[in-house]
């Protein structure tokens, strides 16, 4: 009996024609099995023509280079932004053959291996950026007093006076100088770096239909904050209007974020996230409401869950 095939999908934004990119995805070194679709309806690009494909020696990457065909597809369809696919077909055909058994346990090393390819190109997070700077050292002691100087020498006596009048008091000695500052006392050492600001904690998002979208309802989401990065992630539930295999249909909706920023480039927001049906959703920031944007093709009209994850910067 013969089931659904396995897919791996990653995604890549703002392609250049002619600049390869790197894609790490395990192959079985036939190309004809990479796929590549481009635009929010995910139209599939032509091999040869709209890119090329180049495989590693090793088999566990491969490069490939857009050309100005796909870049004009993209153009006219955007966002720039392509997904490469690889299917592996599935089958549940056992047979007690050594030689089968093998070729199964090949298969599956493959598809696990790609799964992990997949996670560590498109879910990690960027690293965090670099802690403020510690507080300052204390200054250091004020040094102590210098010596006080040596007291001026007593001035002669006065000449005795003649006899029968007192003599005329004698001058009085000089003063002596004060004595030099003693030394300034040493610098205090440097304070220890500030704490690394964390926090963290669950919403419930504000969602806004903007396209295709009948129904929509919103669970408690997750997030954390390192420093000025949040990364939210969660699930919910769709149902598109139109939709199916044969005529999919762009969909989008928006929502809130738990601390608010002011985003006002595409770098700033970022992620990925699924429909039940296996459907790639693409997030980017959405700079007029500030909030975060999910774009998915629907293929059917029942309710759907999305998994989602992504991060922003707080500005």
């Amino acid at each position: 009996m013969t089931v659904a095939a396995t897919t791996v999908e990653i995604g890549f934004m703002n392609v250049v024609a002619g600049v390869p990119i790197s894609v790490a995805m395990q192959t079985n070194g036939d190309p004809s099995t990479i796929y590549v679709a481009y635009g929010d309806l995910r139209r599939l690009a032509t091999s040869g023509l709209d890119y090329i494909v180049e495989l590693a020696s090793d088999l566990l990457s491969f490069t490939l280079t857009p050309t100005v065909s796909l870049l004009d597809k993209i153009a006219a369809s955007g966002p720039n932004v392509i997904y490469v696919i690889r299917r592996l077909p599935l089958t549940t055909d056992f047979d007690n053959d050594d030689a089968f058994v093998r070729e199964k346990i090949v298969s599956e090393i493959d598809e696990i291996w790609m799964g992990l390819q997949q996670l560590q190109a498109g879910v990690a997070g960027e690293p965090g950026p670099i802690g403020p700077q510690g507080v300052p050292g204390v200054p250091g002691s004020t040094g102590p007093t210098g010596p006080a100087g040596t007291p001026g020498a007593e001035g002669p006596q006065g000449v005795q006076g003649i006899p029968g009048s007192t003599g005329p008091t004698g001058p009085a000695g000089t003063a002596g100088s004060v004595g030099p500052t003693g030394p300034a006392g040493a610098t205090g050492p440097t304070g220890p770096a500030g704490p690394v600001n964390e926090t963290e904690g669950t919403y419930t998002p504000t969602i806004v239909h903007v396209a295709n979208m009948d129904a929509s309802t919103a669970n408690i989401t997750g997030w954390y904050r390192v420093l000025n990065r949040v990364t939210v992630f969660g699930n919910l539930s769709a149902d598109a209007t139109a939709g199916s295999a044969a005529a999919p249909v762009a969909t989008q909706i928006t929502m809130s974020l738990p601390i608010p920023s002011a985003l006002a480039s595409l770098p700033q927001l970022g992620g990925a996230g699924a429909t039940s049906d296996g459907i790639a959703v693409y997030m980017s920031a959405n700079f007029t409401n500030d909030t975060a944007n999910l774009t998915w093709t629907s293929i059917t009209t029942v309710n759907r869950n999305i998994s989602f994850q992504f991060s922003y910067q707080v500005l």
